[in-house]
This record gives structure tokens, sequence and C-alpha cells, in this order.
């Protein structure tokens, strides 16, 4: 990230497993934790059944092959990642209609495995099922880029419990008769509401990402008498302007980045809330967050804030909070915060660094692209903040003076491993090699404007990578 500014701003699943949208923007969000980038658990080792799959009603759609395919298991021998040998059936992209043969490994000695993970993404199916036979023992469907418009009816697969469905066109949702489900992915589909209706028996459903939809309200969504172990919901880049009617008890992270929103809204409906996510919105006041007070982090990049004000005072437990690319001219408002560890102010207006004396946890600090001219101003960082182990500094005034690594790092706490892109060593190296050496390394730079992407901030900035959401 060119201009130092971490990839905290999205949620932490997030930025596990960046995700395609938009077919050139990618804002790294996914809502399946340990699953890869395609919706599917990563390192599940495949061993094998033969599977054999029936034509689809529709096979205009399809790439043509009709040549069989024989796809060997992308792992071990059976039960080499401890899976006990449960069975993978994948299908490869531009086959369909064609008999699907699954090699066996040679040292599978249980031909009779149940097949519990299906990956069909990829495959112009048009529908979960069609085209191919799903047994009662699956667990895990990829059903990824399948041209899949609706679901009707879905198969009753009552071991499931991850559905892909991610990158299709689906406008809405049937019931879905899957007692098992925890993780369903619909990101990237044409969805304009979700009701109570799709979820008849979802009780055990965690993790539900409807990002890159059209969804506009919330106010119909289920609430927690339908959905009452629902942990995390994903809504990143759909039209939503405002926070109103969720109530879901048991959410404990909600990502609303890149809607509609101009203020933060409604939270009662989510108590247990502990990572909220309002990233590239128009959020132009801090307020709302008394009815969440257990939350630990908060993401607010590429908004509209000029001042954190008294926002932040219901949420003393603050560990994270990100604020890079608003139009901040202080640090007024997070004095009282004592538990946080990492605070993102990038891309602000900042002239002095105040208000951290009793920050004493804090680690990391992103401060680049400011005003900042003051030497001196840095030195309190070492009393004030004695953990201080990464800070950012380019892009700021002080960051173009000739000898700005050697003061900087006379001046900050002795603990620090990180100097902007750089580890410390590393630059204390480069000082020792000479000024031309330390130019190369890019020392002291002024952090240069990142080229695409919809400005976020208030001067018009684009937003930082997988950290922040784009107002729409």
């Amino acid at each position: 990230m060119e201009d130092g500014s971490p990839l905290g701003g999205s949620s932490p699943a997030a930025t596990e497993a960046v995700l395609v949208c938009d077919a050139a923007a990618d804002v790294g969000n996914t809502a399946l934790d340990g699953l890869d980038a395609d919706g599917m658990p990563a390192g599940k080792a495949a061993t094998a059944l033969s599977v054999t799959a029936t034509p689809p009603d529709d096979t205009s759609a399809a790439v043509a092959s009709g040549d069989p395919m024989a796809v060997d298991p992308p792992g071990d021998a059976a039960g080499g990642d401890g899976s006990g040998g449960a069975s993978v059936v994948t299908a490869a992209a531009g086959v369909s209609g064609a008999p699907l043969r699954v090699s066996s490994p040679a040292n599978d000695s249980d031909d009779n495995s149940p097949v519990t993970v299906v990956d069909m993404s990829h495959e112009p199916t048009g529908g979960i099922g069609v085209g191919y036979t799903l047994p009662p023992t699956v667990e895990e469907l990829d059903c990824t880029n399948n041209r899949i418009s609706s679901i009707t009816p879905p198969p009753s697969l009552p071991a499931l419990r991850v559905l892909s469905l991610r990158q299709n066109a689906i406008s809405s949702l049937p019931p879905l008769p899957y007692p098992a489900l925890t993780h369903l992915d619909l990101y990237l589909n044409a969805l304009t509401t979700v009701t109570a209706e799709a979820f008849p028996n979802a009780t055990a459903l965690l993790v539900l990402d409807l990002s890159f939809n059209s969804i506009k309200s919330l106010s119909a969504f289920p609430d927690t008498t339908v959905l009452p172990a629902l942990r995390e919901l994903y809504l990143i880049r759909n039209k939503v302007s405002r926070v109103r009617g969720l109530r879901l008890a048991a959410l404990q992270l909600l990502e609303l980045g890149d809607n509609k929103l101009r203020e933060i809204g409604d939270l009662s409906g989510v108590p247990a809330l502990t990572s909220l996510w309002l990233g590239r919105n128009k959020i132009g006041v801090l307020n709302g967050l008394d009815a969440v007070p257990n939350l630990q982090q908060l993401g607010l990049q590429s908004n509209r804030l000029t001042t954190l004000g008294s926002g932040l005072v219901p949420v003393v437990g603050l560990r994270e909070l990100y604020v890079s690319h608003n139009g901040l001219t202080s640090l007024e408002g997070i004095a009282h915060l004592i538990q946080l560890h990492t605070l993102d102010v990038g891309s602000n207006r900042i002239e002095r660094i105040t208000d951290l004396e009793a920050l004493v946890n804090l680690r990391e600090l992103w401060v680049n692209n400011n005003r900042l001219s003051c030497f001196d101003n840095l030195a309190t960082l070492a009393v004030s903040c004695p953990h201080l182990d990464t800070i950012y500094l380019e892009g700021n005034p002080l960051a173009s003076t000739p000898d700005y690594a050697s003061r900087a790092l006379s001046v900050l706490p002795s603990g620090l491993t990180q100097l902007d892109a750089l580890p410390v060593e590393v630059v204390r190296r480069r000082l020792s090699e000479g000024p031309v050496a330390t130019l190369a390394a890019g020392i002291g730079r002024l952090a240069a404007p990142r080229q695409g992407g919809a400005s976020g901030g208030v001067d018009g900035e684009p937003h930082s990578g997988a950290d922040a959401m784009a107002p729409g």
C-alpha cells in the first residue's frame, strides 16, 4: 500500500481472502472464515468417488466439450489432512453434460466414503443440482458463477453447512431448506431485499454475505427470531441509506462499507456488536455508538468527518480505530481510549500529534499524509506510547527533510520496529550506507497519490485499498 495505511479498515475476515468484485475493483472482503477466494474451504484434502453428471436441461449455455472429465484430486491420499477420507467432487471449467469421473487416490482404501464437498464453480449449470445429482451427504457446495438467476426448487440437503452462490444473477430468495447451514455467500448477485421467508429453518446460520447486491433498506431484514445465531453480516456496496430496523441480538460484526449512509443510525438492535465497518460512506458526524458499548473495532475511512467530537466516548474498550481519508484537523476525542492499540488517521489535515498521553497500549500509528512538520512533536510519543512498534509518517512535510529518518528514529520510542514501509533495522542499515542508499530505499519520500479507484476522502484522495469503502 503506497500511502502506508493498514488493511484494517475492512473487517479482519474481509482481509483474509480477497474477493473479485466489480470486474476490476477489489475491496478485500469475505464473509467465509477459512474459505479460499472462491468461497470453498482452504486446504481440504480430496478423496474421490466416481460420480456421474446428467446433462442439464439447457445445454446451450454450456461450453462445448463432450469429453469425459478426469479430475485428479488436489491433495494427498485419502485422509492426508486428517479429513478421514471424506470425498470432494470438482468440476473443471467448460465441462457440462459429460460423465463426471473423479479419480481415486491409490491409497484410498474406502471407495464408499461419502461425498461431502462439491465444487461446481464456474460451471454454467443455471441452478443448484441442475445437470448433476447432489447426494444428501454434501456439507459444502460451491456454485460460484453458475449463471443462476433463480433457485427453484432448491434441493434438500440436510447436511449442507457451507453454500457459496456468489457471482450469479439471483434476484430473490425462495425458502432455503438447509437446517444445518452455517455460512451462506450471496456476494455479487441481484438481490434488492432479503426477508424472513428465505430462512424458514436457519437457526444455525453464523455468517451471511450479501455484499455487492442492490439492497436499499434493512427494515424488513430477518430478525433474531429467524437468525438467532447470526454473528457476521456483510453488506458491502449495496444501496443502504439508513441503519434502521436491524434486530440481531447475536451479531458481532457488521460491514456496511460503500453504501449511502450519511449517519451511523440506530444500532440498538445489535447490542453485542464488537466490529463495525462503515468506510466509504458520507458520514459527517460521529454519533450513535452509545448502543454498542462493547465495540472493539471501528472503521470510518473515506467519510466526511472533520472532528471526532464526543462520538467515541461510549466505546471505552475500542482497540482499533480507522479514520483515514477524512477531514480531521486534530486527534481530539480519543484521549480516553486507553485500550487502543491500532490508530489510523492517515490522509487527514492533522498538524500536531496530541491527545495520546493516556494511550499506553498503542502499538501501531498511521499518521501518514498529514501536515506534520515538527520533530519535537514526535518526541512525546516516546513517553506517552512506550510500546509503539509501527509508525507511518511518510507524506508529511517533515518526511521530506534530508535527515528525516535519522531524526525520527532519534526521538521515537526505542522499541520501534517499523518506520513507514521499512523495518527499522533496514532503515538503520541504509542510513549507514549513506544518502544515496537512503534515497534509493524511498526513506523520507513524499507518498504519491495512488491511481485508480473512486475518490473517498474529503480531499478526493483514493481510499487505501481494502481498508475503506467509497462513497456512493
